[in-house]
Parts: structure tokens; C-alpha cells; sequence
């Protein structure tokens, strides 16, 4: 398992970041009514936060399966830089809504928490794409 990531920092972070996108969806899926309160929406939007979540969940999925794969992380560039794209292009949103760059007339709102979330996620996959490149590009 350590042996694949090349050391355990970077099993840890890649299992940090499995955390953080398990917890996004753990809410969505089993505490949804607490998703919409927090972003005022209503129970008409479940469906929506669901697919969404659908989507995140695969990469959830690959992402264990990679600690315990056989061959390891070898050859698996795709899956990293899939992570880095969802997360920039997600940390972009959350800063053009944060700061009300965007969707200002129709009183969608986040939290700085959500800025945080994402800008660590991006920081944490570049770090991972870099260290890791030796093994991913094979």
C-alpha cells in the first residue's frame, strides 16, 4: 500500500482527500435536509444535489480500489488529473459565487468553508500529480 504512493505522505493526503469527498457525499446522500438548509434550498432540489453526487462518487470508489490495486497507481494519470479538473473547475465556482461574481441576482449562496474545501483539494491533487508522476505516467 505505502510501497504504491511511494511513502506515506502521499498516502495520507490521497486518503485525505478521499475524506473530504466522501463527507460531501455522505451529506448529500444520508443528510440531505441539512444540505438544503444550509444552501436555502427546498426538497425540489434533492434530485439535483443527488446527481451531482452520482457523479462524484465513481472517482470515491476508484480512488479506494487504488490503494488496495495490485499494480498499485501505475498508469493511472487519468484518474489524478480528472480529480485536479473537477476540483479547480469546482474551486473556481465557489470563488465566483463567494464573492457574488456570479448568481448574484438569484440569492445562490456558499460559505467560505466550501472555498476551503475545494482550494485544499486542488492544492492537495496538484501535489499528488507532482510527487506521484513518476508512477502515474508509466
Amino acid at each position: 500500500m505505502i510501497q504504491a504512493f511511494d511513502n506515506v505522505f502521499y498516502l495520507i493526503l490521497h486518503c485525505l482527500n478521499l475524506i473530504t469527498y466522501a463527507y460531501f457525499l455522505f451529506r448529500i446522500f444520508f443528510m440531505i435536509d441539512g444540505v438544503n438548509e444550509e444552501y436555502s434550498t427546498d426538497k425540489t432540489t434533492t434530485y439535483l444535489w443527488q446527481f451531482t453526487a452520482v457523479t462524484m462518487l465513481p472517482m470515491l470508489l476508484v480512488g479506494i480500489y487504488l490503494i488496495f490495486r495490485n499494480n498499485g497507481i501505475n498508469g493511472t494519470w487519468l484518474y489524478f488529473n480528472l480529480l485536479f479538473l473537477m476540483s479547480l473547475f469546482q474551486l473556481i465556482l465557489e470563488v465566483l459565487v463567494y464573492t457574488k461574481t456570479i448568481y448574484k441576482d438569484l440569492g445562490v449562496k456558499n460559505s467560505i468553508i466550501d472555498v476551503i474545501a475545494f482550494g485544499y483539494l486542488t492544492v492537495s491533487s496538484t501535489i499528488l500529480i507532482i510527487g506521484l508522476s513518476e508512477k502515474i505516467y508509466i
